[in-house]
């Protein structure tokens, strides 16, 4: 059995809590089919940021940032996933160059301020797909075919800073 975190494919019921807002984080998932409701606590009580469809993914922020899970994501429907495990990006992330990660972290931050705002503004009924355009969809799709095709040995041996065979 590896002892090196692969990527997995991950099966959700609808209706299934995926994810809880300040949980902490260690994985972060790609949409393949399926559904997800993003939910963010306020004053009001839970408010909708949005549902994400395939190609989307969720649970990123944290693997940039280090910190807490930032909203609650649930399944809308019986939704397939790829689970990837920080730690097989914690290194791509550390070996890109420094400007890059604070761009990066700059970005999340922001992201979780806007976010934060839009909590406290946006009535619980109000509701909206985020989208996603087609590039990054034909992107994300290729992404994923990439992660199912790469073996677990293949995984290991680039964690071990060794090229694929």
């Amino acid at each position: 059995m590896s002892q090196f975190p692969v990527p997995r494919d991950r099966r959700f019921a609808a209706g299934q809590v995926i994810m809880c807002e300040d949980d902490d984080a260690a994985n972060m998932y790609i949409i393949k089919r399926g559904k997800v409701r993003v939910l963010k606590r306020s004053r009001r009580g839970d408010v909708l940021l949005g549902d994400l469809g395939p190609g989307n993914l969720f649970g990123e922020m944290s693997l940039v940032d280090h910190r807490k899970r930032s909203a609650t994501i649930i399944a809308m429907e019986d939704t397939s996933c790829i689970e990837l495990p920080y730690q097989l990006i914690e290194d791509s992330v550390e070996r890109s160059a420094p400007w890059v990660v604070a761009i990066l972290r700059i970005l999340v931050l922001r992201l979780r301020a806007a976010d934060t705002a839009l909590a406290s503004t946006r009535a619980a009924k109000d509701s909206g797909d985020v989208p996603i355009d087609e590039v990054t969809e034909r992107h994300m799709r290729k992404i994923v075919r990439q992660l199912e095709e790469t073996s677990a040995l293949e995984w290991e041996r680039l964690a071990a800073g060794r090229p694929p065979r």
